[in-house]
Formats: structure tokens, C-alpha cells, sequence
């Protein structure tokens, strides 16, 4: 769990400054075709078995061009190997029986939230350009970023174990009379791009490497307001882009649309987290609920089989 104080020392930076990470900035003249400070990273061998995928692709001189060298397998497997975490688990339990309370679910929720930025900070550290975008803007993005990421973590497939668990807590909390007559409109509207959602990805099947290439593209937004270095991070962006596109027209050649459908996804779930950030605070247990039980999370069988 997150005290105060360290949660503030993660969003003021000195989380980063702490590690010994020393920012190199990177000129602005890079464009798609080259990768900079990224191919001075070396590609990390990975133990992850979600990306054994990967390696069976195969990538002609055109695609490596793109890269400076390097293709977009390796750009991929770098999300991959800074993925690898500890799966995100529950910050505490109720006994079984136990009627969970209004002020108890929403403890858990903000300790679930702090445990989510805690994540995101060291998937952070961990991506092979650390070094090349400004503290400051890391540290805003992640602040900008963090419910976009809840929402698109919680649909894809192979990240649910945790939301299923989130979700048997939800269905013990029995709202008032009073929270139910004071839940807002745009709490409705919220639940119904939530099922849309939940669905959308069901019917993709989004696999890991989807996941980590979405994420990625959605954290790398220079729009975001305070950014001391847009242009930097929209390269960076494009080159994970182009990755992205890559790989999945290479994997998906039945299916020429599926980049298309999944990048669709992203101004989506922006618009939905930025609507949550609208709902009052103490409305969040039950909006959580609403969404829990709408969506009906459950976990597949196979939860990644390759798109065709």
C-alpha cells in the first residue's frame, strides 16, 4: 500500500530521481524511420511465455528499415519484458459472509488506485527509452493516464483475474436507498460504454502483445496539457505505432482490418476515464458495482488463441 508521502514523491518525481536515473535528452530531428536512444537499449531476452508469439514472426529488410536496425519484433518485445510484473492482487479481504460497507469498498478502491500507479511506475522505469523523455513528463503522464489504463486492462482478456476478484467484492456492497436516488446520469452512461466496451474486446480477443502496444501508444499522448516535450514523445510514439501496425497486419493477414478496430478502441476508453473523473468521489463504490455487474467479467478458458 501507498502512503501519502510516497505517492506524492512518485508524482513529483523524486521516485524516478531517487533510483539513480539520470534524463539524456534526445534531439528533436528523429522521425519514424530512425529510433535514436531506443537502439541503444539492448533487446532483453525474455522469459515471459506470452511472448513465445513473437519469435515465430518473421520481418523482411523494409519493416527493419523502419526501426534503425531493429524490427518491430524487438520493439515489442521490449513491452513485453517491461510488462513483467507481479499479477496486481487485492489490497486486503473480507470474511466470507461479511456485508461490505459503503466507506469499506471505497477504501478498497483508493488502495486498489494506489497499487495501479504503484504498477505503473515501475512498468514506467522498465521501457527501453526511459532515459530519453523528461521526469516531469513521465510523472504526467502517468497522472493522466492511469484511468485510461484501469479501463483498458480491465477489458482485455488476459489481465480480468483481478477484476473477477474486484468483482465478487462489488456484489457483497449493497448501496442505500439514498446512494441509488442520487446516482448520476452520467453514471449510466458510463456503465453503457463500459458493456460496450467489454464487448467489443470479447469479440477481438485482444492478445498480450495487442495490450502492451495499445497501452503504450495510449500513455505516449503529447497532447497531454504541461508536456515540457511533445515532440520527443510523438516520435517515440510513432515508432511504437508503426510497430503496432506492423505486427498485427503481419499476424492478422485474413483479418486487414484489426489495427484499425483495436486502435478505434483507444479514443473510447479516453472518453469514457475522462467522464469517470466527472462522478463525485463517494458515488464510486456504486459505480463500480453498476460496472462490475454490467460487464459480467469472467475469465475464458484460452483466454489469447491467435486472431485469424
Amino acid at each position: 500500500m501507498l502512503t501519502p508521502e510516497e505517492i506524492e514523491r512518485i508524482m513529483s518525481g523524486e521516485e524516478f530521481e531517487q533510483d539513480g536515473w539520470n534524463y539524456q535528452g534526445i534531439n528533436g530531428n528523429i522521425s519514424p524511420t530512425r529510433s535514436d536512444g531506443l537502439s541503444e537499449q539492448p533487446s532483453p531476452t525474455l522469459s515471459n511465455p506470452m511472448s513465445d508469439t513473437i519469435e515465430n514472426i518473421s520481418s523482411d529488410s523494409d519493416m527493419a528499415n523502419r526501426y534503425d536496425g531493429e524490427t518491430y519484433v524487438q520493439h515489442i518485445e521490449q513491452l513485453m519484458y517491461a510488462e513483467q510484473q507481479e499479477p496486481l492482487k487485492l489490497p486486503f479481504t473480507f470474511p466470507d459472509g461479511h456485508i461490505i460497507t459503503h466507506t469499506e469498498l471505497f477504501e478498497l478502491l483508493c488502495k486498489f488506485a494506489d497499487q495501479i500507479l504503484f504498477y505503473q511506475t515501475a512498468w514506467v522505469k522498465r521501457l527501453p527509452f526511459f532515459r530519453e523523455v523528461p521526469i516531469k513528463d513521465f510523472t504526467l503522464l502517468l497522472s493522466k493516464t492511469w484511468h485510461e489504463n484501469l479501463i483498458l486492462t480491465a477489458a482485455c482478456n488476459h489481465r480480468r483475474k483481478i477484476f473477477n476478484e474486484l468483482s465478487r467484492v462489488t456484489r457483497r456492497y449493497q448501496p442505500s436507498e439514498e446512494e441509488l436516488k442520487h446516482f448520476p446520469q452520467e453514471g449510466m452512461e458510463i456503465m453503457e460504454r463500459m458493456v460496450v466496451l467489454a464487448s467489443k474486446f470479447q469479440q477481438l480477443n485482444i492478445t498480450p502483445e495487442e495490450y502492451v502496444c495499445m497501452k503504450i501508444v495510449n500513455f505516449l499522448n503529447p497532447d497531454v496539457e504541461g508536456i515540457t516535450s511533445p515532440e520527443i514523445i510523438e516520435q517515440i510514439n510513432k515508432q511504437y505505432w508503426y510497430a503496432f501496425q506492423d505486427y498485427t497486419e503481419s499476424r492478422s493477414r485474413h483479418h486487414p482490418g484489426r489495427f484499425r478496430e483495436l486502435m478505434m478502441c483507444l479514443p473510447e476508453i479516453r472518453y469514457t476515464a475522462s467522464k469517470m473523473l466527472d462522478i463525485p468521489v463517494e458515488q464510486m463504490p456504486l459505480l463500480f458495482k453498476a460496472i462490475m455487474h454490467a460487464c459480467n467479467i469472467q475469465v475464458p478458458e484460452n483466454p489469447y488463441p491467435p486472431p485469424v
